[in-house]
């Protein structure tokens, strides 16, 4: 006895002569077996796409009305919009993994406090470096100032007692050095709420898509379809930009930052941590 077609299942299915799971069972078949059958996935990525389309099973079958092309090949157009799917949303999910994964490192390196790197990638103590440069260049005032700035692009690592250093270094008042350091580390907060409120647009622009996307993979509408795909590829680019942003953006004072709180020309905060990394590699 010949065999029924599936279309035949499907459609004795939605009249009610024979029950879904009949129906289900060569579905999930041939849906399982689609990537690697024509597509040349690896069987992993062919469990992990049926994984993500098994949901969508009942309704691709209860939504087939037959008008004169066959089940098979309406499904296979389905798989194909769903295996279309399925790759943006994991290589998004990838996308997304290493930009937070970038994240974290830059916050770890901002969290290591009462230290700073210079320019030739060794950590030393600031409160020990300035003590010990007092003795070796108590007559050196532009060395002293340039000591000086390059501390104050590090506002965190400046605790109360290393600020009687700094007064002593550059005959500032502690007062002012006090003040100096306040506001620049005020600065640093503001820049790290800005970073956090760039992360969380990104997240949530991130989740929005994903809304979407299932949107998209329930919706068979041609129409319908090309404009939530209009609108997926408008919050991709702007996911990257502000990827991009945060992959940019620096937690750090500028020397800029430097120069107005201090009230000296940016030139002068250039200037003196150029040639103070230049001797400190000597």
């Amino acid at each position: 006895m010949k065999e029924k077609s599936l279309t035949t299942l499907v459609l004795q299915y939605k009249q009610g002569k024979i029950p879904y799971e009949i129906v289900y069972d060569k579905v999930a078949v041939l849906a399982y077996m689609f990537p690697h059958r024509y597509k040349r996935w690896d069987m992993e990525h062919s469990s992990d796409f049926f994984e993500f389309f098994e949901p969508k099973i009942r309704n691709s079958i209860n939504n087939f009305t037959y008008q004169g092309l066959e089940f098979e090949k309406y499904l296979n157009k389905i798989l194909n919009y769903h295996m279309r799917n399925f790759k943006a949303r994991m290589a998004m999910e990838k996308h997304i993994e290493r930009v937070c994964m970038r994240d974290k490192f830059n916050d770890s390196i901002a969290a290591d406090e009462f230290r700073y790197v210079i320019s030739d990638k060794k950590s030393i103590d600031v409160a020990e470096s300035v003590n010990a440069y007092l003795g070796k260049v108590a007559d050196d005032i532009i060395l002293r100032k340039r000591i000086f700035y390059k501390v104050m692009c590090e506002p965190e690592n400046i605790d109360d007692s290393l600020v009687e250093y700094l007064s002593e270094l550059v005959g500032f008042s502690s007062l002012h050095v006090f003040s100096c350091r306040d506001r620049l580390r005020e600065i640093v907060r503001m820049k790290r709420e800005k970073y956090t409120r760039l992360g969380e647009r990104r997240d949530s622009l991130y989740l929005r898509m994903l809304v979407l996307q299932e949107r998209l993979a329930e919706e068979y509408d041609e129409t319908v379809r090309q404009s939530m795909l209009r609108q997926i590829i408008k919050m991709q680019e702007k996911i990257e930009a502000l990827a991009m942003k945060l992959d940019r953006y620096s937690l750090k004072v500028s020397h800029r930052d430097v120069a107005v709180v201090l009230n000296v020309p940016k030139g002068s905060v250039d200037s003196a941590i150029y040639y103070l990394n230049k001797r400190l590699k000597k």
